[in-house]
């Protein structure tokens, strides 16, 4: 199914807040248990159903445990949005946390992000 992710009738009622709450709950879970793995899909549904409300929500983390957990999910944000703007503002985003331990995960997660964009666009 294919639907236009910055259409104004392509939205979800959740606030920063809720989607930070579910980050942080699957952030104390432990990787191979299978509530993290529908914790995990449950976040990436949410931030797949409108890119402009996805990259507000990235621009305004604040905590680099938080963007590292969220940059994990570039890659599939990036092929589903198709968008190069998305690329650059998470971009613009990550130079805040240039210092963190993970930045490499994170540009990592970014180069994944660029992989998943169509040549053709």
């Amino acid at each position: 199914m294919k639907f236009d992710t910055n259409s104004k009738n392509c939205i979800f009622p959740f606030r920063n807040a809720e989607l930070l709450f579910l980050i942080h709950n699957n952030q104390k879970l432990h990787p191979n248990d299978y509530a993290h793995v529908l914790y995990f899909n449950i976040i990436e549904t949410l931030l797949m159903i409108n890119e402009i409300k996805t990259i507000e929500f990235i621009e305004q983390l604040d905590n680099e445990d938080d963007f590292e957990d969220v940059s994990g999910y570039f890659g599939r944000l990036s092929g589903v949005f198709q968008s190069k703007g998305f690329i650059i503002r998470i971009e613009n985003a990550a130079k805040k946390y240039t210092s963190y331990k993970y930045y490499k995960r994170i540009l990592d997660n970014i180069d994944e992000a660029k992989n998943a964009l169509d040549d053709t666009i």
